[in-house]
């Protein structure tokens, strides 16, 4: 029997059509409207024509799960990478310096005038600072000058008499010598020379010799010497070194003269001219110091950055300071530099009691009491301290000195109003016009010198502002906490 024909298919689908379950394949299936969904809210997967129903395995029943995206702990790579970047950023801080600050209000102007090519001033000096390199303090009497015996002081004037020498031949030099700007100041630190307490010294045994052999008024204008030395050291602002030899030479000045006055027997017409014409031109300036304040910080900039063309290189035992350390910022420990002497520069007019140590304060509160733990600059501002304090304490010992000159000069007018009057004066504002311009002032107070005449002396009350009534010892203004001066006729009764 056999087979009932097979019917054919309308759509065949060819054998090249047919394919494999695991043979992915894309088909555009028509969307269709209104389509029911399932329970979960799907549509039913189309169908493939031709292609059998693949059964779901148990798994594809189950809910699946969505992966969370969320924080997690850095990588070690991320953690590197900051690393990296914190010390990029940690060198650059500390190899970077600041830009040059504005200084042109504390810099120095220009030379005024021409001073001579060869200045005469500056041999002087050297031969008077070799002369006294010979000089030796040891095996002399500890005592002050004046009380040494005779053959003692005719000893050592005949053993360094060029010391003498080149001392009057210095002071003889032209003005235009001592020109501040000059570049031959500039060329060696000549106040840093050892030589210079050996000078004070032999000008104070030359004052107690011709004292002694009783020949005053040179023995005055010996002692007056040291404070025109001191007053022309002054202008010079090319070392710090020079305005600390000027205030030591004008106090050596007004002790030697303190001194004198005690003993004096000249009349009342020399001891005028020597108060008014030898010794009152020499009285500390506070204008000096605020112009020499601009000096002294070009002298601290070179240190720090070096000299300018027209400048002539530091000696060569002046160290730069340490420009190369990585800690050290050339130009960040400039600013403070300038900051300072910005400050510095007004301070030289208000007196110590004005003063109320505000600039100390000031300093203090700028410069920190422990290293600072992330401080780039740490060693520039080490050394900004070091060196900063000398120049803080200038207004007040210029003030001092000016104290001091005051008071001879008040000395020489007390002794000319007892010449004339035979009595002590009262007060101090008895001698104001004919023996005294005005009375002087204690930086202290901001008052008038304290007068005792049953004591016999001159004071001012002193760093330490008490009032003790004055404390005369053997060497005038010696105690800072009440320098005193003795009259040297506390015994006689006041008018």
């Amino acid at each position: 029997m056999s087979e009932p024909p097979r019917r054919r298919r309308r759509n065949p689908v060819p054998e090249h059509r047919w394919f494999d379950e695991d043979e992915e394949q894309d088909v555009v299936v028509p969307r269709r409207r209104g389509r029911a969904r399932d329970e979960e809210g799907e549509r039913d997967p189309p169908r493939e024509r031709g292609r059998p129903r693949k059964e779901p395995s148990p798994s594809d029943n189950e809910p699946r799960q969505e992966s969370q995206t969320g924080w997690g702990p850095p990588s070690k790579l991320t953690w590197l990478l900051f690393a990296l970047l914190a010390t990029v950023l940690g060198v650059f801080a500390y190899l970077r310096d600041e830009s040059p600050p504005f200084d042109s209000d504390v810099m120095p102007g220009p030379a005024e005038g021409s001073p001579p090519s060869d200045m005469a001033a500056v041999r002087r000096l050297k031969a008077m600072l070799s002369a006294a390199q010979s000089v030796r303090r040891e095996g002399l009497p500890q005592t002050p000058v004046w009380q040494w015996d005779t053959p003692t002081l005719s000893a050592l004037l005949e053993q360094h008499s060029a010391v003498l020498d080149n001392f009057r031949d210095l002071l003889e030099e032209k003005d235009l010598e001592w020109q501040p700007r000059s570049v031959e100041w500039k060329k060696a630190d000549f106040g840093a020379d050892r030589a210079w307490p050996a000078v004070v010294l032999m000008k104070q045994v030359e004052s107690a010799y011709l004292s002694r052999r009783g020949q005053e008024e040179a023995s005055f204008l010996a002692a007056i010497d040291l404070a025109v030395l001191g007053g022309l050291l002054e202008q010079l602002d090319a070392w710090p070194s020079l305005m600390d030899r000027s205030l030591a030479f004008h106090e050596a000045s007004t002790a030697s003269l303190a001194e004198l006055l005690r003993n004096t027997q000249l009349d009342a017409g020399r001891l005028k001219r020597l108060q008014e014409v030898e010794f009152k031109p020499f009285t500390p300036s506070m204008e000096r110091l605020r112009a020499a304040m601009k000096g002294f910080y070009a002298y601290e900039r070179k240190l720090l950055i070096g000299p300018a063309q027209d400048e002539p290189p530091l000696p060569p035992y002046y160290l730069p300071a340490r420009t190369g350390w990585i800690f050290f910022k050339p130009h960040a420990t400039l600013r403070q530099f300038a900051d300072s002497f910005r400050e510095l520069q007004k301070e030289p007019v208000l007196a110590a009691y004005a003063r109320g140590g505000k600039m100390s304060s000031r300093l203090e509160h700028r410069l920190p009491t422990r290293r600072p733990l992330f401080d780039p600059n740490w060693s520039g501002t080490e050394y900004y301290q070091s060196r900063i304090g000398f120049y803080e304490t200038l207004p007040d010992r210029v003030h001092l000195a000016r104290f001091r000159h005051e008071a001879v000069m008040t000395l020489f007018a007390i002794r000319r109003y007892v010449i004339t009057e035979a009595r002590l004066p009262a007060t101090l504002d008895a001698l104001k016009g004919s023996y005294i311009d005005s009375v002087g002032i204690d930086p202290y107070t901001g008052e008038a010198l304290r007068y005792n005449p049953e004591k016999g002396c001159l004071y001012s009350i002193g760093s330490d502002y008490r009032d003790e009534g004055g404390k005369p010892g053997p060497v005038a203004f010696a105690d800072a906490t009440e320098p005193t001066v003795a009259i040297g006729i506390g015994m006689a009764r006041a008018g």
